[in-house]
Protein backbone atom coordinates (compact mmCIF):
# COMPACT_ATOMS: atom_id res chain seq x y z
CA UNK A 1 0.00 0.00 0.00
CA UNK A 2 1.39 3.21 -1.11
CA UNK A 3 0.94 7.05 0.12
CA UNK A 4 0.14 10.18 -1.70
CA UNK A 5 -1.68 9.87 -4.96
CA UNK A 6 0.77 8.88 -7.89
CA UNK A 7 0.44 7.81 -10.96
CA UNK A 8 -0.39 4.02 -12.44
CA UNK A 9 -2.61 1.78 -10.79
CA UNK A 10 -3.70 1.60 -7.44
CA UNK A 11 -2.06 -0.70 -5.17
CA UNK A 12 -4.16 -3.42 -4.17
CA UNK A 13 -4.92 -3.85 -0.82
CA UNK A 14 -4.09 -6.29 1.97
CA UNK A 15 -5.13 -6.22 5.40
CA UNK A 16 -1.39 -5.98 6.72
CA UNK A 17 -0.62 -2.81 4.74
CA UNK A 18 -3.35 -1.78 6.54
CA UNK A 19 -2.18 -2.86 9.16
CA UNK A 20 0.92 -0.35 8.64
CA UNK A 21 -0.98 2.68 8.24
CA UNK A 22 -3.36 2.46 10.56
CA UNK A 23 0.04 1.87 13.12
CA UNK A 24 1.91 4.57 11.51
CA UNK A 25 -1.34 7.15 12.15
CA UNK A 26 -1.46 5.89 15.56
CA UNK A 27 2.08 7.48 15.87
CA UNK A 28 1.93 10.38 13.78
CA UNK A 29 3.43 14.24 15.14
CA UNK A 30 -0.24 16.20 16.45
CA UNK A 31 -0.39 19.07 13.47
CA UNK A 32 0.75 16.92 11.23
CA UNK A 33 -0.69 17.00 7.75
CA UNK A 34 -3.18 13.75 7.30
CA UNK A 35 -1.82 11.73 4.45
CA UNK A 36 -3.43 10.33 1.52
CA UNK A 37 -3.26 6.30 1.29
CA UNK A 38 -5.26 4.52 -1.76
CA UNK A 39 -6.03 1.34 -2.62
CA UNK A 40 -8.31 -1.24 -4.55
CA UNK A 41 -9.56 -4.32 -3.87
CA UNK A 42 -12.58 -6.76 -5.37
CA UNK A 43 -16.06 -7.19 -4.06
CA UNK A 44 -14.73 -10.52 -1.89
CA UNK A 45 -12.08 -8.68 0.17
CA UNK A 46 -13.92 -5.20 0.48
CA UNK A 47 -16.31 -6.10 3.67
CA UNK A 48 -12.45 -7.80 5.70
CA UNK A 49 -10.84 -4.25 5.10
CA UNK A 50 -13.72 -2.09 6.16
CA UNK A 51 -14.14 -4.18 9.29
CA UNK A 52 -10.37 -4.01 9.93
CA UNK A 53 -10.73 -0.42 9.58
CA UNK A 54 -14.46 -0.23 11.50
CA UNK A 55 -12.21 -2.23 14.38
CA UNK A 56 -9.40 -0.44 14.68
CA UNK A 57 -11.57 2.98 15.02
CA UNK A 58 -11.98 4.26 11.45
CA UNK A 59 -14.87 6.52 10.37
CA UNK A 60 -16.28 6.28 6.76
CA UNK A 61 -15.84 9.55 5.20
CA UNK A 62 -17.64 9.59 2.30
CA UNK A 63 -18.83 7.07 -1.17
CA UNK A 64 -18.41 7.64 -4.77
CA UNK A 65 -19.73 5.67 -7.36
CA UNK A 66 -18.95 5.98 -11.05
CA UNK A 67 -19.38 4.05 -14.50
CA UNK A 68 -16.50 2.04 -15.78
CA UNK A 69 -16.10 2.13 -19.96
CA UNK A 70 -16.14 -2.04 -19.44
CA UNK A 71 -19.65 -0.55 -17.46
CA UNK A 72 -18.90 -2.72 -14.23
CA UNK A 73 -19.50 -0.05 -11.60
CA UNK A 74 -16.41 1.61 -9.65
CA UNK A 75 -16.81 2.36 -5.98
CA UNK A 76 -14.66 4.73 -3.74
CA UNK A 77 -14.96 5.01 -0.17
CA UNK A 78 -12.53 7.33 2.06
CA UNK A 79 -11.87 6.61 5.47
CA UNK A 80 -10.11 8.56 8.21
CA UNK A 81 -8.30 7.32 10.86
CA UNK A 82 -7.20 9.42 13.67
CA UNK A 83 -6.53 12.26 12.55
CA UNK A 84 -3.37 11.83 10.25
CA UNK A 85 -4.29 9.66 7.33
CA UNK A 86 -7.28 9.22 5.04
CA UNK A 87 -7.42 5.88 3.04
CA UNK A 88 -9.19 5.68 -0.65
CA UNK A 89 -10.22 2.38 -1.14
CA UNK A 90 -11.36 1.52 -4.54
CA UNK A 91 -13.84 -1.69 -5.00
CA UNK A 92 -15.80 -2.92 -8.09
CA UNK A 93 -19.39 -4.62 -8.18
CA UNK A 94 -20.07 -8.38 -9.00
CA UNK A 95 -22.98 -8.54 -11.47
CA UNK A 96 -23.82 -4.69 -10.06
CA UNK A 97 -23.57 -5.88 -6.32
CA UNK A 98 -21.45 -5.59 -3.12
CA UNK A 99 -21.25 -6.36 0.71
CA UNK A 100 -23.17 -3.72 2.55
CA UNK A 101 -21.01 -1.32 5.21
CA UNK A 102 -24.45 -0.66 7.00
CA UNK A 103 -23.88 -3.15 9.61
CA UNK A 104 -20.40 -1.25 10.17
CA UNK A 105 -20.84 2.21 9.49
CA UNK A 106 -24.23 3.58 10.37
CA UNK A 107 -23.69 6.64 7.95
CA UNK A 108 -23.79 3.97 5.13
CA UNK A 109 -27.26 3.88 5.28
CA UNK A 110 -27.96 7.44 3.09
CA UNK A 111 -25.02 6.90 1.17
CA UNK A 112 -25.86 3.32 -0.14
CA UNK A 113 -29.68 4.54 -0.69
CA UNK A 114 -28.31 7.27 -2.98
CA UNK A 115 -25.84 4.94 -4.83
CA UNK A 116 -28.49 2.25 -4.99
CA UNK A 117 -31.02 4.81 -6.50
CA UNK A 118 -28.45 6.38 -8.92
CA UNK A 119 -26.63 3.36 -10.31
CA UNK A 120 -28.57 0.94 -9.32
CA UNK A 121 -26.10 -0.88 -7.23
CA UNK A 122 -27.30 -3.42 -4.43
CA UNK A 123 -25.79 -3.31 -1.03
CA UNK A 124 -26.37 -7.30 0.04
CA UNK A 125 -26.71 -6.97 4.01
CA UNK A 126 -28.58 -3.33 3.74
CA UNK A 127 -31.41 -3.47 5.91
CA UNK A 128 -33.99 -1.29 3.32
CA UNK A 129 -32.13 0.47 0.02
CA UNK A 130 -35.81 1.80 0.03
CA UNK A 131 -36.29 5.99 0.41
CA UNK A 132 -39.38 6.87 2.86
CA UNK A 133 -41.64 10.05 3.68
CA UNK A 134 -40.13 13.22 1.75
CA UNK A 135 -36.23 13.13 0.79
CA UNK A 136 -36.14 16.52 -1.09
CA UNK A 137 -37.09 17.95 2.52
Amino acid sequence: MQGGLGNGEWPAISLKGLEEVVRASRHSIEGEPARLYRASCDHTHFLAAARFLHDNGATLLSLCASREPSTEIGLTYTFEVGSSAHIVIRASTENGAIDSLFSLFACADFLEREANTLFGIRFLGHPSLAWTGDVMS
